[in-house]
């Protein structure tokens, strides 16, 4: 298979990070984009340099990459991806964490209504 990659291309990353001010309030998020030179090539993809981070390396299949891409339309999908995973992994912690809870109130306090176990 050939290796499309070229000595020297740049590849694209965006992530999702808070705004931060310094005063540890949430106040929301944006996104922000790394690029990603190509510095060696091998057979099955190439290794690159974070142009904004110093020293950061990665190593990417030419035609798998998942985590830095060719195109930045298709970094912001593979982002879109993760935290769509992300959110459905959170959510079904959430249903863990709230059902484990309910069990250990019923063992604790046995006869507790399920209304007045939502509160406690």
């Amino acid at each position: 298979m050939d290796n499309p990659i070229k000595l020297g291309d740049v590849w694209y990353r965006v992530d999702g990070q808070y705004v931060d001010h310094g005063n540890e309030i949430y106040e929301g998020m944006e996104l922000v984009w790394t690029t990603w030179t190509a510095v060696k090539i091998t057979p099955c993809g190439a290794w690159f340099e974070c142009n904004e981070l110093f020293a950061k390396r990665r190593f990417a299949l030419a035609h798998s990459s998942r985590t830095i891409h060719s195109t930045k339309e298709k970094a912001l999908d593979s982002l879109i991806a993760r935290k769509r995973r992300h959110l459905e992994i959170l959510r079904q912690q959430v249903i863990s964490a709230d059902d484990t809870l309910r069990l250990a109130l019923a063992c604790k306090y046995p006869g507790l209504s399920p209304l007045y176990e939502k509160q406690m």
